[in-house]
């Protein structure tokens, strides 16, 4: 029985670990500033994207039933929201 307690016990901290690290490497990204109207879709949320407001990217969302799609729009970062295939 402990070594089960053990083992769930590792799992959990290695998937807390994972997580710490992809929340380090979105601040990091998300925290070096952005130039004003700059977007791009949420990774780990298909109907979300963020947009450049005073230097710092805000979240928003796509209407429902459609998902994020990044663009490059003349070099800036753009996002479309687009009817979900089914």
């Amino acid at each position: 029985m402990n070594t089960i307690k053990n083992i769930t016990l590792a799992v959990f901290m290695l998937f807390a670990l994972l997580q710490f690290v992809v929340n380090a490497q979105v601040d990091s990204n998300f925290n070096r500033g952005c130039r004003p109207n700059d977007q791009v879709c949420d990774r780990f949320n298909r109907n979300a994207f963020f947009q450049c407001r005073r230097g710092r990217f805000v979240r928003f969302r796509c209407p429902r039933d459609q998902v994020c799609i990044n663009v490059n729009v003349n070099g800036r970062r753009r996002v479309r929201c687009v009817r979900r295939r089914l």
